[in-house]
């Protein structure tokens, strides 16, 4: 990485944020082997994405279409074994909770690949965007449907101010997206205000207004939090995670909240990194 120029100011924030989540997993008590199978593989991926779109773009572009054959292949594989394929409720894409974590940001670059190449969707994008769409809605995760909801309304905005020559809105940008996602977490992870949303949660998600349990590991969360508030404990892995939640009902494998998860392994430090 060094080869090709001086380190970028995003690059500088990815080593303090991956260095600080090592000092707090290898001297406290997280699990250091988790830590290098997880963060090692996303540090080489961003900065090779960083690479790609200063130098070659077009090669990044090119290369992420490959992708589209997993989201086929996938899609595929739901519609023939709706229980799943190597466990309950997981196909090749993974879990159906996180299976948008793969397929949003895969259709994103697809898309801008088609703006790219063409000036606008071919219709092989479009299909890509169907087969997205009717995978998020056929596995019936409400995680990803709101995922997939918010995805729609700023890819709508876009294409409009594209189609308009005009600029995007200055209002929609990462700052103001993140003080919306402060704003929500303080308000049902830590206000509990889902209350007020009972209606829609209840009749359009089929949820209760605990979350499918969530708020019994949020609160379990915080009070580990209040304990290592400064700097963390470290990233924990699936196992240690279960362990420290323990519930009758459910497992939980992390914390199911980004800041909880943050708050966690590396305390408010590592949280104001990430800000």
């Amino acid at each position: 990485y060094a080869r090709y120029g001086k380190i970028t100011i995003p690059a500088v924030w990815l080593f303090v944020f991956l260095g600080w989540s090592f000092v707090t997993t290898f001297f406290l008590s997280g699990n250091t082997l988790s830590y290098y199978q997880v963060f090692l593989p996303v540090a080489a991926m961003a900065l090779l994405i960083e690479l790609a779109i200063i130098y070659k773009g077009y090669a990044l572009l090119d290369a992420v279409a490959v992708f589209r054959i997993y989201l086929y292949i996938n899609f595929l594989l739901i519609i023939l074994f709706r229980q799943g394929v190597s466990g309950p409720e997981r196909w090749l894409l993974g879990y159906r909770n996180m299976q948008s974590w793969t397929i949003l940001p895969v259709v994103t670059l697809l898309v801008i690949r088609a703006f790219w190449k063409f000036g606008k969707l071919d219709i092989v994008t479009v299909l890509d965007l169907m087969i997205s769409l009717i995978t998020l809605i056929v596995i019936k995760s409400a995680t990803s449907w709101v995922g997939a909801f918010v995805y729609l309304i700023f890819f709508c905005i876009s294409l409009i101010c594209y189609k308009k020559r005009k600029a995007i809105p200055g209002i929609i940008n990462l700052f103001d997206g993140l003080a919306v996602s402060v704003l929500f977490f303080a308000g049902i992870v830590v206000f509990k205000l889902q209350a007020v949303f009972e209606p829609l949660i209840v009749s359009v998600f089929h949820r209760d207004i605990s979350f499918t349990g969530r708020t019994r590991v949020w609160d379990m969360a915080l009070q580990y939090i209040r304990e290592h508030w400064l700097v963390g404990a470290g990233y924990l892995k699936r196992a240690e995670y279960i362990k420290l939640f323990p519930d009758d009902v459910f497992q939980y494998p992390h914390p199911h909240n980004y800041f909880l998860s943050l708050l966690m392994q590396g305390g408010i430090v590592l949280l104001g990194i990430v800000t």
